[in-house]
């Protein structure tokens, strides 16, 4: 299993924004609020393993989990 990797604040807002997701919509997309995406930008909170793993499938396959999350909509 590869190694969880952090990300930092500029690197989430370039994999949001390649999605062409909207700050609320990225939060729900990873299970966490509005605030907490805009923390992240804002550098005051870091994400936790969950949405960091999220982040790795995103930058590798910006569609990946797009059959499972927008299925649901």
């Amino acid at each position: 299993m590869l190694p969880i990797k952090e990300y930092q604040s500029h690197e989430i807002k370039v994999i949001r924004e390649r999605n062409q997701y909207s700050q609320s919509f990225f939060g729900e997309y990873v299970g966490v609020s509005l605030k907490t995406v805009q923390a992240w930008k804002a550098g005051t909170n870091k994400p936790m393993a969950t949405p960091l793993r999220i982040f790795q499938v995103l930058e590798e396959d910006p569609h990946a989990l797009d059959k499972y999350i927008l299925a649901e909509a």
